[in-house]
């Protein structure tokens, strides 16, 4: 586990590994570039990610403000504004 953490930080500091913004997330996970994160789309950035498909369903239904099965840029980034 140490060496793993080390080997990571090594990376990011070396600069062969980025961590992605949310707003890079949304650019590169509209793979068919249209300007909207389609709901296909979200859940294969999810799974990617690992997580819960279940969860990302009801994430994805909880961004989705208009209901029309795709995120806007800002849609997507709303959660970032929430203050809990």
């Amino acid at each position: 586990m140490k060496k793993l953490v080390i080997s990571i930080i090594s990376a990011l500091l070396l600069g062969t590994v980025t961590m992605a913004g949310p707003e890079e997330n949304f650019t590169k996970y509209d793979t068919n570039q249209d300007g909207l994160m389609q709901k296909e789309e979200y859940m294969a950035m999810r799974a990617k990610w690992g997580k819960d498909p279940a969860e990302s369903e009801k994430g994805f239904k909880w961004k989705d403000k208009d209901g029309d099965g795709a995120l806007t840029k800002e849609e997507f980034l709303s959660h970032l504004n929430k203050k809990k």
